[in-house]
């Protein structure tokens, strides 16, 4: 529901050389043996750049709402630390549950970056089915998205279209 459809416009043959490099891990989180959700780290930046980014992370639907998305996100985070990045980095954008941003904020991410980048609805192409989204956007309801009044730090990223956020050096 959350509109990703990247990797929707891959074939099979374009995916599964990234699915299957070493520098993709991704991992599934099972609840009494049902997926639940997953995240993917992607360590193409790790060598050079020392840095890792969580590139997805997400639950099925009626696994939302129940804590097992900050148990995922901090599992993915001390993972990621690990394998000794300097930093960790993750994406997020408008099309993201509306309490991604201030999930990863709660984590101890910080904005670094912000951008916008228009689209084309994935929906209207024919990429991701219409589906009744139950996530109300403006009012941002039931989630912990900043709006334009939670902070000097926050200012516009109820706005924003694509948000770049680092995850500061820490020690581990």
């Amino acid at each position: 529901p959350w509109l990703w459809w990247q990797r929707r416009l891959m074939s099979d043959d374009e995916l599964a050389p990234i699915l299957a490099s070493p520098h993709t891990h991704v991992y599934v989180l099972y609840v009494a043996g049902v997926p639940a959700g997953y995240c993917e780290l992607d360590l193409t930046g790790l060598e050079n750049d020392g840095v890792i980014d969580l590139h997805y992370m997400g639950l099925i639907p009626e696994f939302i709402g129940k804590g097992f998305g900050k148990y995922l996100l901090d599992w993915a985070i001390d993972t990621a630390w690990s394998l000794k990045p300097s930093r960790i980095t993750v994406n997020t954008c408008t099309l993201d549950h509306p309490s991604a941003l201030g999930a990863y904020q709660k984590a101890g991410f910080v904005v670094y970056d912000q951008r916008t980048d228009i689209v084309d609805d994935p929906r209207d192409v024919g990429l991701i089915p219409h589906i009744d989204h139950h996530v109300d956007r403006d009012g941002q309801s039931g989630g912990d998205a900043p709006d334009t009044g939670s902070g000097p730090e926050n200012a516009n990223n109820a706005d924003s279209g694509t948000l770049v956020v680092d995850f500061p050096d820490r020690a581990r």
